[in-house]
């Protein structure tokens, strides 16, 4: 069967890309076949071994890392499609995985992009730091050790979380206070997210590829975002 998924690719998908995974009972939980995924997508060895040394004992942030390298075509040969990637997993044995992945009924880039017109009049900005941090942080369900995870997903470059990480010397409540300044000030990537820009779909999205997903149900149940 023909997959639908035919547009290019970018970081704004790497959430659903990785639920569709999850959904699908991907099987990658070891080094050596989150490296042999890379390399089947296009990426070359030294962009494989620099995220292996680089989070050396997290498979699924390695996994993560790879999927992200791909979408932003960084030392990779691979075009990011959906087809690219079913194929990448039929080459590596995960037949169930990418024949349900195939099978997706929904297709998720024309809901992405009624959702992103949905909120263009709704993005927020940095006046709404104050309510953002307070729902991220009330009942201290967000611990303040996950900002630059957080950031990586909302669109935020690791130059940028790394000066970051700089100015505040470490401290992580200054950390994510400044992450999500950046973000709400529209920095590096954030326009490329799932949701178009700084909004609460794009909070959503990357809180609930972080796991974190009692903050972003309550959340979305509280801005009455879709599932």
């Amino acid at each position: 069967m023909a997959t639908p998924f035919q547009p290019l690719l970018g970081i704004r998908d790497l959430a659903e890309i990785l639920d569709l995974l999850e959904r699908h009972r991907y099987s990658g939980v070891s080094y050596m076949s989150y490296k042999r995924l890379g390399l089947s997508l296009g990426l070359n060895r030294s962009t494989l071994e620099s995220i292996e040394s680089n989070y050396r004992g997290d498979v699924s942030r390695c996994l993560t890392e790879c999927l992200v390298a791909w979408l932003r075509r960084e030392g990779s040969v691979g075009v990011p499609t959906y087809d690219t990637l079913i194929k990448a997993l039929r080459d590596e044995g995960e037949y169930a995985v990418a024949d349900g992945i195939d099978r997706e009924n929904i297709d998720v880039l024309k809901i992405n992009d009624e959702v992103q017109e949905t909120l263009t009049d709704t993005l927020l900005d940095i006046r709404d730091l104050a309510i953002v941090l307070q729902e991220l942080t009330s009942n201290q369900q967000f611990d303040y050790a996950n900002w630059k995870f957080l950031g990586l997903y909302l669109g935020l470059y690791q130059p940028t979380l790394k000066a970051i990480e700089i100015n505040c010397r470490g401290q992580v409540k200054d950390c994510l206070i400044e992450c999500i300044s950046f973000w709400l000030k529209g920095e590096d990537g954030v326009r490329d997210t799932r949701g178009g820009g700084s909004n609460w779909i794009s909070l959503v999205a990357a809180l609930d590829v972080m796991g974190e997903r009692e903050v972003a149900n309550n959340i979305r149940m509280k801005y009455h975002l879709p599932g």
